[in-house]
This record gives structure tokens, C-alpha cells and sequence, in this order.
């Protein structure tokens, strides 16, 4: 079970560092199924679209994995990604505001290799002078703060 949380993690690694194609060769296999809200895209292609987008308009992105649970061959991993916003991303112009998006994803792992995907739609918070409040559910990316000024974008992939 561990292995397949080794698996996920080593994912989420190569798409941070932009080293896709070396490692995890041989862990994905080509009729992989995602199940996304965007479309059923095989062979994670859905999941790497998104970081592509993520990086495009977050250059200086930071990926949290703030929760992997291991349960038989599914691993749920709940992340933060934290960024100033610089390019258009799921159809929301750029406000050079600092953002910070949370979601799921959730991998069916088989044979050391990952058979399906799926992800949540993710929630986007961006900083704002407009709206304080106080959030806490951030608390362990560099964003957050119990004093953080948060602004909730509606938003779905």
C-alpha cells in the first residue's frame, strides 16, 4: 500500500520540478480513465493540462500536499497550491494577487502502475483589501494566516 502512496507522491514531484517523462514511465498506463468535470481524457493528460495551466498563470506556483491517504489501491491527496496570479486561468484574467487554490484528487493505482483518475473541483481564494476575514483553512501554506485578507472566487474546472 505504501508503494502506491510512493507512486502518487513521485507524480506530484515530476510535475512540480518539470521532469514528467523520465521516471514515471512505466507508471501510467495508457488506457488510464480520468474523471473529471473538463472531459474523460485518458493517460492522466487531464491532470497534466491543469498544472500546465497552473504554471502558465501561477509562475511562481508553490504545490502543497497537505494530506496522501493510502487506502488499498486508491490514494487521496488533498493539496494547496499558492501563487501570484500573472495569466489567464480557468477563465479568470490575471490580478496579480496572490491566490491560493485547494483541492482533491484521487488515484486508483494497479500494478504499480496509476489505472484512474479523479479530481474535485478545486476552490480559489484570492488576497483582497475589499473583503477581510479570517480563514484558518490554509493553515499550513505560506498564504495563510489566521489575519489573512481572502476573497472567495467562484470557480469550477
Amino acid at each position: 500500500m505504501e508503494l502506491n502512496g510512493d507512486i502518487i507522491r513521485q507524480l506530484y514531484g515530476e510535475i512540480t520540478f518539470g521532469k514528467r517523462t523520465a521516471t514515471l514511465v512505466g507508471r501510467t498506463n495508457d488506457d488510464v480513465m480520468s474523471h473529471t468535470r473538463v472531459s474523460k481524457v485518458p493517460c492522466l493528460k487531464a491532470f497534466y493540462r491543469f498544472f500546465d495551466a497552473v504554471n502558465a498563470a501561477f509562475p511562481d506556483y508553490r504545490l502543497l500536499l497537505e494530506n496522501i491517504l493510502v487506502k488499498g489501491n486508491r490514494v487521496m491527496v488533498r493539496y494547496t497550491i499558492s501563487g501570484t496570479h500573472k495569466g489567464e486561468f480557468m477563465g479568470l484574467t490575471a490580478t496579480n494577487q496572490q491566490v491560493a487554490i485547494t483541492g482533491i484528487h484521487v488515484f486508483r493505482v494497479y500494478g504499480g502502475q496509476i489505472v484512474e483518475y479523479w479530481d474535485g473541483a478545486p476552490q480559489i481564494t484570492a488576497s483582497s483589501k475589499e473583503t477581510p476575514k479570517r480563514t484558518s483553512t490554509l493553515s499550513s501554506s505560506k498564504l495563510a494566516s489566521t489575519t489573512a485578507e481572502r476573497k472567495p472566487l467562484s470557480l469550477s474546472v
